[in-house]
């Protein structure tokens, strides 16, 4: 399946849209602006929270901690002292992820176990 992530072009925070590949919308992910850090949180159509991603503050790299119904389900830390750009993905209770290429221009791959099972483009 195929998703979409669109950006509100006018927005107080980062909000955007998450579709599916009809174009339907699925999920709203609301930015909370003014904050120290990132502090996303995901809503479905009902706009109920499913998801929250909060960047931990204060850290030596960059850190996000990512909460599915108020329990913390993954841990996204930068891979220092890569010619790449790299993303440790630490999963509870499964195996972890990788990303690889560049996560702020939308264009990167993920890998569990040296192998690829999701790729994020930017479509212009």
């Amino acid at each position: 399946m195929k998703y979409q992530v669109r950006q509100r072009l006018v927005s107080v925070g980062d909000d955007f849209d998450i579709r599916d590949e009809r174009g339907d919308k699925l999920y709203f992910v609301d930015g909370k602006g003014f904050t120290f850090g990132k502090d996303l949180a995901i809503k479905d159509m009902r706009r109920n929270r499913v998801a929250r991603i909060r960047q931990k503050f204060m850290t030596f790299s960059p850190s996000y901690k990512i909460y599915i119904h108020d329990r913390l389900a993954a841990v996204i830390s930068k891979r220092l002292l890569s010619f790449r750009t790299r993303f440790h993905i630490d999963v509870d209770g499964a195996d972890n992820f990788e990303t690889v290429g560049n996560m702020f221009l939308y264009d990167y791959k993920i890998y569990q176990d040296k192998r690829c099972v999701a790729q994020v483009s930017k479509k212009l």
